[in-house]
């Protein structure tokens, strides 16, 4: 009698970068594929539009958006909805982390009052706050 192993294949998690400054997006792409390549695959696009565009028009959806504040804009004056809001409306288990140049306790706040899970500086110490960032969406149990 033949014995059939099952082999668990290990998926990666999709994460998505929106982030208007090309080099910016790529470097952090580099940084977060040297520590997590393992456990992710990873997009970047330039603004919120062509994002938005891939998770309602592909099979491929993010399970973690690393989305620049400046891409976090209103969509639609009717609702007052935001980018935030259509990803989650399009993915509600998504997980948002907004980067931002601006330390401003106010675009913190509005940040997680939109639905993001975290909120990281753009700073010298970016890189390391990111990777922390997604390492907790990865595996909140361990953080």
């Amino acid at each position: 009698m033949k014995t059939l192993l099952k082999v668990a294949q290990k998926v990666k998690a999709n994460l998505f970068i929106v982030d208007g400054d090309y080099f910016y997006g790529q470097s952090l792409k580099s940084t977060l594929i040297e520590k997590l390549n393992d456990e992710l695959s990873i997009k970047v696009f330039l603004n919120a539009e062509s994002c938005l565009h891939q998770i309602m028009y592909s099979d491929e959806k993010p399970d973690i958006v690393i989305l620049d504040h400046f891409e976090n804009k209103k969509l639609n004056d009717q609702n007052n909805d935001h980018t935030v809001d259509y990803m989650q409306n399009m993915k509600p288990d998504v997980a948002i982390i907004i980067l931002s140049d601006n330390d401003s306790f106010d675009r913190a706040i509005k940040a997680l009052a939109y639905g993001a899970n975290d909120f990281v500086i753009k700073d010298q110490f970016a890189h390391q706050h990111i990777y922390n960032a997604v390492k907790k969406c990865l595996h909140p149990a361990k953080v």
